[in-house]
């Protein structure tokens, strides 16, 4: 890559990512550009301070897209839909949007995705692999992002993450990518 001069914007041979401000990651930057070139989802693994919220929050702001970020902890299922209503004939019903809820997203970034009920855990299967809920294609969404601390192993107590569950392997099965984040000393 060609570093241009001052005046104009650049990118240099640090990478991409290093023009995002994102540092450290130049090992992992094949990876995570060949899962925005591909749209297939992606998981970051690392501990607590390692910039993987900064990274996809950065990434969504740079290309300018219609960005959902979710803590999972937090979350319900609803938060997600909207909230649900009748239609006038009391046929069926419809879902009144908030500004967080997944219709018209682009981008969607589940954080702490470890963290949530195993009921919601389990609707994020096809919106995962498939970009629908509920059976509902979301016709704009391209990307799917999430992160996650890693499982205390044991080792020692800076391993341990309350709240932190084992992914369930099905939904791990749904990311095309799961990447390894490196700590500060790495």
């Amino acid at each position: 890559m060609a570093t241009m001069s001052k005046t104009h914007t650049s990118f240099t041979t640090d990478g991409y990512l290093a023009n995002l401000g994102l540092f450290g990651y130049s090992h992992l930057e094949p990876l995570i550009l060949a899962s925005l070139v591909s749209s297939e989802p992606l998981l970051l693994i690392g501990k607590a301070g390692t910039g993987k919220t900064q990274l996809l929050n950065r990434l969504s702001d740079k290309l300018k897209l219609e960005h959902r970020h979710y803590n999972a902890s937090l979350l319900s299922f609803d938060d997600l839909l909207g909230f649900p209503f009748p239609d006038s004939n009391q046929e069926s019903i419809r879902y009144l949007t908030t500004p967080s809820s997944i219709w018209g997203a682009q981008s969607l970034f589940v954080d702490e995705i470890n963290r949530c009920k195993p009921d919601v855990q389990n609707k994020f299967f096809s919106l995962i692999h498939e970009c629908k809920i509920q059976g509902v294609p979301l016709t704009e969404l391209k990307f799917r992002w999430a992160a996650m601390n890693p499982v205390a192993t044991g080792l020692s107590p800076d391993d341990l993450y309350e709240g932190c569950e084992p992914l369930d392997p099905a939904l791990a099965d749904r990311f095309s990518f799961i990447v390894e984040v490196p700590d500060w000393q790495d």
